[in-house]
């Protein structure tokens, strides 16, 4: 079950180009992972995620910002006459090491929800979400670059994703806004393919050789049973555990036994505790005998 199932629901992050010309390493053109200080993680398809390499960015439907919106997919979102054509600034203090938000729009950029304001700003606290026109309509994510990663998340988790703020929190744990490092959406918007959300409704997705072909057939499987349109066939979370790509796993499935019924695992132990103590009272248990042997000498009998 170690091997890596590469579909993500996030956009992927922008590419980096490592054929990085020697000469011209402390030049204008040169872009490496050093220089990147911050990101901009897309949580609406209609929006690219952004590496911040430049101290100030200027977003907006304007030509003259530094971001325009004006693709083809943000002008079909209803929320794209409401963007200014300057709407936000993003500002790095290189010196005082912090960066901060500037509101110039008229209809608001939220931070965490909370409206800014024209001509107001603030500082931009890692794992901000920033949303546009409307509290609702969410569109980033920052992401500073030279926070550390909470360690407390496994390694094979970080090394694999992003993890950002947190989203949700149950009895037993925590959900986490995630981004893929590497990865690709499992549906597309493209000339060539229905429109999206007949993609979604239908089901309509693919696993290409060129990701999938060292992923195995029950790992497939546990994905098209997961991911079946029709509610009444789709798996239950049991059907899921009881999956041979996850109960074969005995070690996982111990995992998830003791995560998901911590109180029948504490029961257990308390049981095995007790019958441990109990087996010691009895081995120490020795009672005189009033049994008298050939030799006239009395013998304590052991018992048992």
């Amino acid at each position: 079950m170690n091997e890596p199932i590469p579909m993500s629901l996030s956009l992927p992050t922008q590419t980096y180009d490592d054929n990085i010309d020697e000469g011209a390493a402390d030049g204008e053109n040169s872009t490496n992972l050093s220089t990147i200080w911050g990101r901009l993680l897309s949580i609406d398809k209609l929006f690219p995620s952004i590496d911040l390499i430049d101290q100030e960015y200027t977003l907006g439907r304007g030509k003259t910002c530094t971001i325009v919106f004006n693709s083809s997919e943000v002008q079909t979102s209803k929320y794209f006459l409401a963007y200014s054509s300057q709407h936000f600034k993003i500002i790095r203090d290189a010196a005082k090491k912090y960066v901060y938000v500037v509101d110039l729009s008229s209809n608001g950029t939220y931070i965490n929800g909370e409206k800014l304001g024209k001509n107001k700003q603030q500082i931009l606290e890692n794992n901000a979400e920033i949303a546009l026109a409307s509290k609702t309509h969410r569109v980033y994510v920052y992401i500073d670059s030279n926070t550390s990663e909470d360690v407390s998340i496994p390694a094979v988790i970080r090394d694999k994703y992003i993890v950002s703020r947190e989203i949700g929190r149950g009895a037993y744990g925590e959900v986490r806004l995630c981004f893929n490092r590497v990865g690709y959406p499992p549906f597309s918007e493209s000339p060539d393919t229905p429109p999206l959300s007949e993609q979604i409704l239908k089901g309509l997705y693919t696993f290409p050789d060129e990701f999938w072909s060292e992923i195995s057939a029950p790992a497939k499987d546990l994905i098209r049973q997961m991911m079946c349109v029709d509610p009444t066939k789709r798996l239950t979370i049991t059907s899921v555990l009881e999956h041979p790509w996850l109960a074969n796993d005995h070690d996982n499935t111990a995992r998830v036994d003791k995560i998901m019924y911590p109180t029948l695992q504490t029961m257990k132990s308390m049981k095995r505790a007790a019958c441990d103590e109990e087996i010691d009272m009895d081995q120490g248990d020795e009672t005189p005998s009033a049994d008298i042997h050939a030799n006239g000498k009395n013998n304590k009998r052991i018992k048992y």
